[in-house]
């Protein structure tokens, strides 16, 4: 009689389980229409490269033939830019540039195909530099620009690169009265200017990228020397 019981009430279960389900799928149909939902596949390898007011995103196209369109939107999808996808020749790479004021973004990236099918989000950050940054930024310190053992040379202070300070830029006139370019590394404590001529005027200029993935290089302002 016990095990009647049990067998009973497993029954009752698995019929409501089955009611259960009935509704949940009539509830879907509803809402869907009685359509399949459609995802097209996603973008894949996303990079979003920082700039001076912009940002560049790019990204691969490879996992649906079916995309026509890429949408990268940000500032909780209200904004948004759609950027045609052509899979005619096989994967597509994506590269965006999107002009934007400095800030940090978040950004979601969606394809569709040709229905409007929309694939789920692909989700990264990014950030633009601007006049922030720029009045952050400093020319490096001269230590002294004089004559040793017959040579000019400019001696350096250090410099903080917690902003993303690598090289100076020296630009002087050598003695044939050409332009001569010199990049010093952040590192170099010493410059020897050759051939420099020394009744000309020095420029230096430090240059900065403030994180790996930034695509523009941003310059202190302009000193200038003379030979002490």
């Amino acid at each position: 009689m016990k095990r009647k019981t049990v067998i009973n009430a497993l029954l009752t279960c698995c019929v409501a389980c089955g009611l259960l389900s009935c509704t949940d799928m009539d509830e879907y149909k509803k809402i869907s229409g009685d359509k399949e939902i459609v995802y097209p596949g996603k973008i894949q390898d996303v990079t979003v490269y920082s700039g001076d007011s912009r940002l560049v995103v790019e990204g691969l196209c490879n996992s649906d033939p079916k995309v026509t369109n890429c949408r990268i939107c940000w500032n909780l999808d209200a904004d948004y830019v759609d950027v045609p996808v052509d899979m005619s020749g096989g994967s597509y790479w994506l590269k965006k540039e999107i002009a934007l004021p400095e800030n940090s973004y978040n950004f979601n990236i969606y394809t569709y195909d040709a229905e409007g099918n929309r694939s789920i989000p692909v989700s990264v950050t990014g950030k633009s530099y601007g006049e922030q940054y720029k009045a952050a930024i400093s020319n490096r310190l001269v230590k002294s620009f004089s004559v040793q053992n017959g040579r000019p040379v400019i001696e350096w202070w250090e410099i903080d690169t917690t902003l993303g300070a690598f090289a100076t830029e020296v630009v002087y006139t050598d003695n044939q009265g050409a332009e001569v370019k010199v990049q010093v590394p952040v590192e170099e404590m010493s410059t020897v200017l050759d051939g420099y001529d020394m009744t000309s005027e020095v420029e230096y200029t430090t240059l900065y990228k403030p994180d790996a993935l930034c695509v523009d290089e941003f310059r202190s302002v302009t000193g200038k020397l003379l030979l002490e």
